[in-house]
């Protein structure tokens, strides 16, 4: 099994210019939870609602999404394995990568895309991405504090 087999070859991409609302519009329009962002044609960073959320609260700035873009991009040949792809999504913690073909961009693999692949190794990469550092000690948090 190839990349190729299971990645969505539609790519729906925002560009630079677009404001937060245009891009939350199409992620919105097209169920996505990720958008990658282009300016000429190149694709610059990507954005997820995870990102624009936590983030919105402290940023004023709503009309240019580039202080919202990750510009670290994570992507993966087309010709690669579905294990190779499962190892950078959980080297990287990300659920979705970029596809590529040569420099092209060609899709999207996204972690959703393999639930039908059956290999151990989605269920491995699944806790990687999602396994939760200790951020709090017990001893820090008073659960006595609350009430219903």
């Amino acid at each position: 099994m190839h990349i190729e087999d299971f990645m969505s070859r539609k790519v729906i991409a925002g560009d630079v210019n677009n404001s937060l609302k245009e891009i939350t519009s199409l992620m919105k329009e097209y169920d996505i939870g990720f958008i990658p962002i282009h300016e000429d044609h190149k694709i610059i960073g990507v954005l997820t609602d995870r990102d624009i959320a936590l983030n919105i609260v402290g940023n004023q700035d709503t009309n240019h999404i580039r202080s919202y873009l990750k510009e670290n991009i994570i992507k993966v040949g087309k010709e690669e394995s579905i294990e190779e792809a499962l190892n950078i999504m959980a080297s990287n913690k990300v659920k979705r990568l970029i596809v590529t073909d040569d420099k092209k961009v060609v899709g999207i693999l996204s972690l959703s895309d393999l639930l039908d692949y059956e290999d151990e190794k989605v269920l491995f990469t699944i806790k990687t991405i999602f396994k939760k550092e200790p951020h709090l000690k017990e001893e820090d948090v008073e659960i006595d504090a609350f009430y219903l």
